[in-house]
């Protein structure tokens, strides 16, 4: 099982580059994630289509 972290705690980390944390802090929401759910997170931002 992986362990979860707040927003704040996986902003904070040493897991992400700075451009990485910006797009963490303004898509995540209250709820804990683990780093792999933080990961998928930055890797469907970059896999999106433009509008």
């Amino acid at each position: 099982m992986e362990s979860k972290f707040s927003k704040e705690q996986i902003v904070e980390s040493k897991h992400f580059t700075p451009n990485e944390k910006d797009i963490l802090n303004a898509l995540l929401g209250e709820e804990e994630y683990s780093i792999n759910d933080a990961k998928n997170v930055i890797n469907k931002f970059y896999d999106r289509e433009a509008d």
